[in-house]
């Protein structure tokens, strides 16, 4: 499953997420799709583009996963979700949705 999941990122241009994914089904190296799945991330791993793409879209997904954390925590917990708005500031690209609207929270909270 991980090894189609892969492809059709790839199919579908999106190399970063077909990175990880192969990455991930290289980890089952026992088995034939694992050895497939591992050759092609040794191929992908040699395109400086390729992985760093890859890891920019990890980082991305990262300021989502605590931008969501933050959202929650607004109301119970202000004062931390206001730090976490903050390190999506520090981490995201300043082009990114995710920065835009971590950056109004930072400054919404502290009027």
């Amino acid at each position: 499953a991980l090894l189609e999941m892969a492809r059709q990122h790839e199919r579908e241009d999106q190399p970063c997420c077909a990175y990880w994914d192969y990455k991930d089904a290289a980890k089952l190296a026992s088995t034939p799709s694992g050895q497939l799945a591992g050759e092609r991330f040794v191929e992908m791993e040699q395109d400086p583009e390729v992985v760093a793409s890859a890891e920019a879209c990890r980082e991305l997904q990262e300021c989502h996963k605590l931008y969501d954390r933050a959202e929650r925590l607004a109301k119970a917990r202000p004062e931390k979700a206001k730090d976490l708005f903050a390190q999506i500031t520090e981490r995201a690209p300043r082009d990114s949705t995710v920065w835009l609207a971590a950056h109004e929270r930072v400054r919404a909270m502290s009027e």
